[in-house]
């Protein structure tokens, strides 16, 4: 299913949707089993971008990291922030659940989720433009 939806966000939502959803779908490839050589140091707290020995990556590693996974597929370098509100609007679009946004991004209140995230674009303010049309056509 996830990778259905990350297939489906490379497709849909412009530039910042193709670089994040390509550059997890990498990131997850090249990550595997890691705790080969830290053998009983390896954390595998189950993140899906950690270092050598399973811990989290900071917000600068993981910038870094992801500069160079879209860099080396020749995707134009966007936020990640930017990348993650492509893929949350995606699926909102698609018609996945609110509950299941909120668990996707991590967030405890809907309410954040669909506030800070899921953006409206062009197409779903064109009944509100047409409603307006209406209006002032009239006058």
């Amino acid at each position: 299913m996830i990778r259905k939806a990350l297939k489906g966000v490379a497709q849909g939502r412009g530039q910042a949707a193709r670089s994040g959803a390509l550059g997890l779908t990498v990131m997850r490839r090249g990550r595997g089993c890691a705790c080969g050589p830290a053998g009983e140091g390896y954390e595998g707290a189950g993140y899906v971008l950690a270092n050598e020995l399973g811990a989290a990556l900071n917000g600068r590693q993981l910038r870094v990291r992801a500069y160079k996974i879209m860099d080396a597929n020749g995707l134009r370098r966007v936020r990640l922030y930017d990348a993650r509100a492509s893929c949350l609007t995606y699926l909102a679009d698609s018609g996945v659940p609110d509950h299941l946004l909120a668990m996707w991004a991590g967030h405890t209140n809907v309410k954040t989720t669909k506030k800070w995230y899921v953006k409206p674009d062009v197409a779903d303010l064109l009944p509100a433009a047409e409603a307006w049309g209406g209006l002032a056509g009239g006058v």
